[in-house]
């Protein structure tokens, strides 16, 4: 490390003997300028640990349910996990309104599976994971957008919010996005499922990042689901669906 320190400094004498600049790019894409005479030494602080999270596969947040700790398809709090349109139980490599299991091309309409499938045939958690999970509620989701704190941060590369409960405990959902044609879009932003549908049926409700609040997202775009439980020993049988 003092290697790397003192070549780093070295360089910056350098520089200031030619009479340029410093440039420190940052991750959000803003750039810092110093003159380089102005420069003493560089110097690197240890970087911060990634944000504590509570282990296990079924977290209580003291809401009305219990969330897990991964994103459906997912092996650890940081993995995307698997995309799914709503209502469609496994993912695939292109969501587009065409190729949705729920809309008649040639009526040109949805067809209607409920305004709330949780729990059901049609939802992804129950039906990859067994019948003590489901996708959450509009309602459930709601709660955990107003009952928590919401903190954005990373672990390692990947952005995405730590959300705590009253207990104390978090979980952390990364901002995965969408899959639309066949790209992921809006990877700042978090994205994801609830079992709810809107009464015209052509959106459901999700949690959406960029407005910190739950709102209509086209459902026949890829969305990640964050499964819930009522049953705490729930995870004891987890298997992630891959």
């Amino acid at each position: 490390m003092k290697k790397y320190i003192f070549i780093i400094a070295f360089a910056a004498i350098q520089l200031s003997l030619c009479g340029q600049t410093v440039n420190v790019h940052f991750k959000n894409g803003q750039v810092i300028n110093y003159n380089a005479s102005n420069v003493d030494y560089v110097d690197f602080s240890t970087k911060a640990p990634d944000p504590t999270l509570t282990p296990g596969q079924v977290i209580d947040l003291g809401l009305s349910v219990y969330w897990a700790s991964c994103n459906l398809g997912a092996e650890s709090p940081e993995e995307y996990g698997n995309y799914y349109a709503w209502g469609e139980t496994e993912s695939k490599m292109i969501y587009e309104l065409d190729n949705y299991s729920y809309y008649d091309k040639d009526k040109e309409e949805y067809i209607n599976i409920g305004y709330d499938i949780s729990g059901t045939e049609y939802d992804a958690a129950t039906v990859n994971l067994g019948n003590d999970w489901r996708m959450p509620t509009k309602y459930e989701m709601e709660e955990l957008v107003n009952k928590c704190s919401w903190e954005w941060t990373q672990i390692g590369d990947i952005n995405g919010y730590k959300v705590t409960g009253t207990t104390g405990n978090s979980i952390f959902l990364p901002a995965c996005g969408i899959i639309g044609s066949s790209f992921t879009s809006y990877l700042n932003e978090s994205l994801y499922y609830s079992s709810s549908t809107r009464k015209n049926d052509k959106s459901y409700y999700g949690y959406n990042s960029s407005f910190n609040r739950v709102s209509g997202l086209a459902k026949f775009r890829g969305a990640s689901i964050r499964p819930v439980t009522t049953n705490l020993d729930a995870g004891v049988e987890l298997r992630y669906f891959h």
